[in-house]
This record gives C-alpha cells, structure tokens and sequence, in this order.
C-alpha cells in the first residue's frame, strides 16, 4: 500500500540504520553523520515533523524528504526518515507539459504555412497563366507590327512611281515630285522604327519568356513546399497526440 520509498532510523547526530528503494538510495550507512544543514537535522533540533524537497547538494540529487522526530520523556533522541522521488515523476510532468504546449504551438504555425504554401501555389498558377497570355499578345503585336512595314513598304513603292511620273511631266510635276519625295522618306523613317519596335519586341518576348519559365519553376516549388508542408503537419499531428498520450502517463505516475 505503500509508494516506493527508501527509510531510515536516526540518533541525534548519526545514522543508525537505513533501507533504500528501488529508486532512492543515499548511500548512507550506520554511522554517517547527519549534515547539520540538512532538513532531517532541523527536524531533530527543533522537534518537528518535515516534509521538503532535499536539494542535491546533499545526496548527489534531489528527493522529497519526510522525517519524524522520535520522543523519549519530552527528549528527542532521534529521527525516522523517509525519502520518497517525486521529483522525476514532477519533471516528467513539466516536460510532458511543455512538449505539449510546444508541439501545439508549433502545429499552429505550421497550419499557417500550409495555408500561405497553398495560397502562394494559386498565385503562382495564376501569374504563370497571364504570362502565358501576355506572350500570346505579344505574338500578335508581331504581326500588327508586320502589316505597317508591308504597308510602308507599298507607300514607298508608290512614292516612288510617283517621282517617277512626275519626272515625265517635267515641269508641271516638280510639286508632285517633291509631295512623292516626302512621301518616301516618310515610309523609310517608318520602316526604320518599325525595325526598332520588331526588336524592342523581340527582347520583350524573350524576356516574357524567360519570366514564365521562372515563374513554372516557382510554381513547381511551391507545389513540393505545399506537399511537403503537409508531411510536416501530419507529423507535427503525430507528435502532439504521442506527448498528450505521454502527458496523461506522468500524471498517473
């Protein structure tokens, strides 16, 4: 009916007898002196009953210590003295209570990165698809750009049939001819921007490109972070139920 526990037998000063337990043991033997600055000698001195946690400074490690002063004609002449370790039992507790708090703490946090792996996943698909389009656009905008040089190519074929029709009619034409004059160079001038668009356009398309194979490669990251995201939270799920399951065997201890 008893816990496990170590008892001794005391005079005033030294040990007289002592049993340990399977889980306590000081070491003291008949004889040892007891250490005045211990709670047993406070209890033989000043007639009391104690009971109190005994650091480890005297015994190597800590115990609870419940001690009984024994009386002769109003004199006390020694001591019983039992040693009991809660303090494993007390530490485990604590332990099991922060692992669980911990764990629970950290399966919130890792909840809310779960969600953000999912949310930056969409995102990304998202920002992947309109890239996509965007190229698309572009595409288009190259054959827009296309048709004004086809266009500007005929203007300037036909500025030059003009210059050529007004050199025919000789002085009459010289007014048509310098109208066809400006006519060609404003066709070369567009020819010439047009080349510059094409290539401003070009290097937009490459680098559009370029931006959506970044963006797959950032939404194949994201999909593994999400998967493995919820690895870690199934885990972390795992965890928290094991040291709920160890909280609830220290408290029976």
């Amino acid at each position: 009916m008893l816990p496990d526990i170590a008892i001794g037998i005391t005079s005033r000063d030294e040990w007289i007898a002592y049993y340990p337990s399977r889980k306590i043991d000081l070491g003291v033997k008949p004889g040892t002196k007891i250490n005045p600055r211990e709670p047993l000698a406070d209890c033989i001195h000043n007639k009391r009953v104690i009971k109190e946690e005994v650091s480890a400074e005297f015994f190597g490690f800590p115990f609870t210590g419940l001690a009984n002063p024994i009386i002769k004609d109003g004199q006390v002449i020694g001591a019983v003295a039992i040693q009991m370790q809660e303090q494993n039992e007390k530490e485990l507790r604590r332990i099991a209570d922060q692992i669980v708090s911990s764990v629970v703490h950290t399966n919130d946090s890792v909840s809310k990165v779960e969600k953000g792996a999912e949310g930056l996943s969409d995102i990304s698909h998202q920002l992947l698809q309109q890239s996509v389009q965007s190229a698309t656009e572009m595409e288009q905008t190259n054959e827009v750009i296309t048709m004004i040089k086809k266009i500007a190519d005929q203007t300037n074929l036909l500025g030059l049939n003009a210059s050529i029709e007004a050199a025919r009619a000789g002085e009459m034409g010289r007014g048509f001819d310098v109208v066809a004059k400006e006519i060609r160079k404003l066709s070369s001038e567009t020819v010439a921007s047009t080349e510059k668009v094409r290539s401003i356009l070009s290097n937009l398309q490459l680098s559009m490109k370029e931006m959506a194979a970044s963006v797959e490669r950032v939404v194949s990251v994201g999909e593994n972070q999400a998967a493995s995201t919820q690895e870690i939270s199934a885990f972390i799920n795992e965890i928290e139920k094991m040291s709920k399951e160890l909280n609830k065997y220290a408290s029976q201890l």
